[in-house]
C-alpha cells in the first residue's frame, strides 16, 4: 500500500456561519437567491482554486472548484469575463462552457482581473470568483507553505506546497527549480502513483534512506529552503 503524508493549507472553522467569508480558498463570493440571510440553512455556491491562491501567472492554467452548501447539485454552467482569464474546452479556449461540471480549467491569457462564475444546471443557484493574472516580473518572492523542518518516513511521500508571492498575496505558480542536498536521503517523486490528488503547485517529496538535508525552491533570483529529516 503507497504512503503519503502531505503539508497543506488548513480549512478551520469551515461553515460556521454562511454570509461572504474567508474560508482560505481566495476571494470566492456566495449568491443565496433568498431572503433572510442563512440560519435556516444555506442554499449557494463558493467557488475556490485547487492552490487557494487569489492570482496566476500568465500563461498558467488553474482548475476553479465549487464548495456546495446543503448538498446542492454542483453541476454547472461556466461563464468568464474580464479578458485576463480564458475557460479550457478540449484544446481550444472560450468565455463558456456549458457541459454541467463541477469544476472548470481555466487559463491566464492576459495580464488583468477576470471573474468566473458557474452556475447551476437546474436552479438559480450561483458562485463567482475573481482572480488576478501578473507578468513574471510582478512576482517579489516565493514561499514554502510548511514548517522550517520536517520529518518524513524513509519510503513515504509528503506534498510540498510552494507558493508565488506578491508582497503577502499568493500566486499560483510552479518554482523554476528544485534542488536537494543529498538526493541519496529525499528526492523528488517525479510520478507520484495518483498524481491527481496533489495541486499543481505541490512539490512530491520521497523518504529513500534516514539522514538530514535540506530542500531549496526557486523562482527567478527568489528562494526558499526547508530542512528535512528522513526517519527509518
Amino acid at each position: 500500500m503507497r504512503r503519503t503524508a502531505m503539508v497543506s493549507l488548513a480549512l478551520v472553522g469551515i461553515l460556521s456561519g454562511c454570509f461572504q467569508f474567508d474560508m482560505g480558498f481566495g476571494p470566492g463570493t456566495t449568491d443565496y437567491n433568498y431572503g433572510g440571510g442563512c440560519w435556516g440553512g444555506c442554499s449557494g455556491f463558493t467557488l475556490f482554486t485547487e492552490n487557494y491562491a487569489t492570482a496566476m501567472l500568465k500563461g498558467d492554467t488553474i482548475r476553479v472548484r465549487i464548495l456546495s452548501f446543503a448538498g446542492n447539485d454542483t453541476a454547472s454552467n461556466w461563464s468568464v469575463t474580464g479578458g485576463a482569464l480564458a475557460l479550457v474546452d478540449a484544446d481550444s479556449l472560450t468565455s463558456s462552457i456549458r457541459k454541467r461540471s463541477a469544476s472548470i480549467l481555466a487559463k491566464a491569457v492576459a495580464a488583468g482581473v477576470s471573474t468566473v462564475r458557474a452556475v447551476a444546471a437546474d436552479t438559480a443557484i450561483a458562485g463567482t470568483l475573481v482572480l488576478k493574472v501578473v507578468d513574471t516580473a510582478a512576482i517579489t518572492g516565493i514561499t514554502i507553505n510548511a514548517p522550517p523542518n520536517l520529518t518524513l518516513k524513509t519510503g513515504f511521500d509528503l506534498g510540498l506546497p510552494v507558493h508565488l508571492l506578491i508582497g503577502y498575496e499568493m500566486v499560483a505558480g510552479r518554482p523554476t527549480s528544485v534542488s536537494i542536498a543529498d538526493t541519496t536521503v529525499l528526492q523528488v517523486n517525479q510520478a507520484p502513483p495518483q498524481p491527481a490528488q496533489w495541486a499543481p503547485n505541490t512539490i512530491v517529496l520521497r523518504g529513500m534512506k534516514p539522514g538530514i538535508t535540506e530542500v531549496t525552491v526557486r523562482f527567478l533570483e527568489f528562494r526558499s529552503t526547508v530542512t528535512f529529516t528522513v526517519i527509518p
